[in-house]
């Protein structure tokens, strides 16, 4: 049985003004400042980061390292940012490293297959098409991806230390093709991201 008294990220609370929620970052303090997920692009966001990193002593330039769970926009969407105001290196697993180094340019492949194929596909009345392809040309004026020299691509297998512990690299596409999820054998934490939900997209 795992110790009861088991070292545990430190969840982080951040909101998501898109669908008036929130969603959770992690932060580890050993071996060195690690967030996982980084919460949507905006001021609210990124306030409430700074806010819960001050809590444990930090600020966001002490960052050394950022993981991103899966290419959605509000796990992802602060990556940029992170990167300009801190030297953190960046890790997310191979299947999304285009998604996160060439966002605008996969952002705009998505968008034109909504387009063309897959939204008129659907059904759906030409005025409710017209919204989500409205909020899908927003994004790519708004959201940008990180230097692909500040990138390290994870593998399914692969262990990260995070904490005092070693984590395994678990890729689980369903609520994204990135998902990603970490599991710790010894503690049986499972850092689950989106993976587990009542509703997923």
């Amino acid at each position: 049985m795992p110790d009861e008294q088991f070292s545990a990220p430190i969840r982080l609370e951040l909101p998501f003004a898109l669908e008036r929620t929130t969603v959770n970052a992690y932060l580890f303090l050993e071996p060195e400042p690690i967030l996982v997920d980084t919460g949507d692009l905006a001021d609210a966001t990124w306030q409430a980061l700074e806010v819960g990193l001050a809590q444990h002593g930090l600020a966001v330039g002490d960052l050394r390292k950022v993981i991103i769970s899966h290419t959605h926009i509000d796990h992802f969407g602060q990556a940029a940012r992170l990167a300009e105001t801190s030297d953190a290196h960046f890790y997310v697993i191979d299947a999304g490293f285009n998604w996160l180094t060439r966002f605008t340019e996969h952002w705009q492949m998505r968008y034109d297959y909504y387009r063309t194929v897959f939204l008129p596909a659907t059904g759906m009345p030409a005025g409710e098409q017209q919204k989500v392809l409205f909020f899908s040309n927003r994004v790519l004026d708004i959201y940008r991806g990180v230097p692909a020299t500040r990138v390290t691509a994870l593998h399914p297998g692969e262990h990260l230390e995070l904490g005092p512990y070693i984590w395994e690299v678990l890729h689980l596409p369903g609520h994204a093709s990135t998902q990603t999820c970490f599991y710790q054998p010894a503690t049986r934490q499972l850092l689950a991201s989106d993976m587990l939900l009542r509703r997923t997209p």
